[in-house]
């Protein structure tokens, strides 16, 4: 609906200017026509998979969590699970925070990675039936 509406706006200029002096010059109208087209549509392609998918990603990567996941505050304590909070780097420098809970009883763990947008939060009340059968539970947002 969004490119709908863009490419509406993108097309103004070319009617205006196109279509004011192909009514003005009555001698050369189907060649203004014919340029005026092959100009909209250059630059409706041009903005479609150029500037379009370039605005889409720079807007995703730079949106962050969503405000509601701010609010958020739970964490394993609450259930009565004993957990540690920890920070780690990744390779590229970027710290990450997050829970870890060690197993008890059972000599494995599970490794919790929330999508995107999301945070370690969402994924407490899936892995807390884990926690308590024995297995070690490592969440942590990037």
């Amino acid at each position: 609906m969004i490119t709908l509406a863009l490419l509406g706006l993108l097309l103004l200029p070319f009617l205006a200017v196109g279509g004011g002096m192909a009514y003005f010059s009555r001698v050369r109208r189907r060649s203004i026509v014919r340029w005026t087209a092959i100009l909209y549509l250059s630059s409706a392609v041009a903005l479609i998979f150029g500037a379009g998918p370039y605005l889409a990603a720079w807007t995703i990567v730079h949106s962050g969590t969503r405000p509601p996941d701010r609010s958020l505050k739970d964490n394993p304590g609450r259930y009565g699970i004993a957990y540690e909070d920890i920070v780690f780097s990744a390779q590229d420098g970027l710290k990450l925070s997050g829970w870890f809970v060690p197993p008890a009883g059972r000599n494995a763990f599970l490794v919790g990675t929330h999508g995107l947008f999301r945070n370690r939060v969402e994924l407490l009340e899936r892995t807390v039936p884990v926690m308590r059968a024995g297995y070690g539970v490592l969440l942590y947002d990037t």
